[in-house]
């Protein structure tokens, strides 16, 4: 994988150049409205959304929709677009 560079730190994720792709890394991290990110974290909850996005992409995959989701190895809380 390229060297990552950060572009964007999010109250719920955090969004790096890798060469021409991005990668996001959801966190466990979370925010109310307008609020900001809140104090405490919600265990898994970066792992999930990284998990739901992959398995929405697989079935526009599936159905022949073409998609920006890269199909690469990374982490567990990681897509790469």
């Amino acid at each position: 994988m390229p060297e990552l560079k950060l572009v964007h730190k999010g109250s719920t994720k955090d969004v790096y150049q890798a060469g021409e792709n991005f990668l996001f890394r959801f966190s466990d991290r979370y925010s109310v409205f307008d609020w900001g990110e809140m104090p405490d974290h919600l265990q898994n909850k970066g792992k999930s959304l990284a998990l739901f996005t992959k398995n929405v992409y697989a079935r526009f995959e599936q159905k022949g929709i073409k998609h920006h989701l890269v199909n690469a190895a990374c982490g567990e809380s990681e897509i790469i677009v």
